[in-house]
């Protein structure tokens, strides 16, 4: 078993599943909530990415790993897209979400197959990092992470 940690959620890779455990960030909405008030940049990003009231943009960036998992559990079942690793189930309303587990990329991986993705860019989108991507089953390189809702309109419109 493996352990990895992201911004947003835990990781837990055993044997063929990867288990995806959203976590609450009280520390770095603390630590956002002190510099709002000196930078207006900074607090229109805030308000444009988790909502357009304090409480709603509070509660969705102190839950970010929730609303990544349910996320992409809601993106696969709507669209089932085969660029994507499908999220098999959720558990506790989205806490919890379990994938199949894919295997690491190699080198010639990356540069033959990333152009599928070449729409999004930018660092508010996980296409854009190689590690966020994998090889399924049937040996085509998808993408794993898709819990940040720009990579999900990213994969919709490509």
């Amino acid at each position: 078993m493996r352990i990895r940690c992201g911004s947003t959620r835990f990781v837990l890779l055993v044997g063929d599943r990867a288990i995806k455990i959203g976590r609450m960030r009280p520390l770095r909405l603390l630590f956002r909530l002190l510099l709002l008030p000196f930078s207006k940049k900074r607090r229109e990003h805030f308000f444009a990415k988790y909502g357009h009231t304090f409480l709603q943009a509070a509660w969705k960036d102190l839950c970010a790993g929730l609303y990544a998992n349910r996320g992409e559990y809601e993106y696969c079942q709507a669209f089932k897209d085969p660029r994507v690793m499908p999220t098999i189930v959720l558990l506790l309303k989205g806490w919890i979400v379990i994938q199949p587990r894919g295997r690491p990329l190699l080198p010639n991986d990356v540069r033959s197959q990333l152009r599928v993705f070449e729409k999004c860019r930018g660092r508010e989108c996980e296409m854009t990092f190689p590690e966020q991507f994998a090889v399924n089953a049937d040996g085509q390189v998808v993408l794993v992470d898709y819990g940040r809702a720009e990579t999900r309109t990213a994969l919709k419109l490509g």
